[in-house]
């Protein structure tokens, strides 16, 4: 299954937005790093997602979910955390934000603590709930 078939199995709360190889581009440049295709294949279908009580990253959407912003504001916040790295979700939980790497794992941070692997990559993450 692809990252667009997990999507669409979960009952999504917004609509999509979908972004354009231009804006995923720019957003690569503003960030100094390249997505996974994951990654892009999500953004340039939906945007950004709600569903279940989580709001991923992404384009074309509010600057609270906007992977640009959020990576930028998050890299301030924490020491340890990758170049390559990019915010998937702030949990508004214990300060807690999920990040990927642009070779695609998943890893969790907190302050006070050094990043956890939690998936190898985007889909399998979207379906641990």
């Amino acid at each position: 299954m692809t990252i667009v078939d997990i999507i669409n199995t979960k009952r999504i709360l917004n609509l999509p937005h979908p972004t354009t190889d231009k804006m995923i581009i720019n957003a690569e440049k503003a960030l100094g790093l390249n997505f996974t295709k994951e990654y892009k294949d999500y953004v340039k279908h939906f945007g950004t997602i709600v569903y279940y009580g989580h709001e991923l990253t992404g384009l074309n959407t509010v600057k609270y979910k906007n992977v640009v912003y959020l990576t930028l504001k998050e890299k301030n916040n924490f020491d340890i955390i990758a170049d390559d790295w990019y915010v998937i979700e702030q949990l508004h939980i214990d300060g807690i934000v999920i990040w990927q790497s642009s070779t695609g794992e998943i890893y969790q941070t907190a302050p006070g603590s050094k990043p956890e692997k939690i998936c190898n990559t985007l889909a399998e993450y979207i379906q641990l709930d």
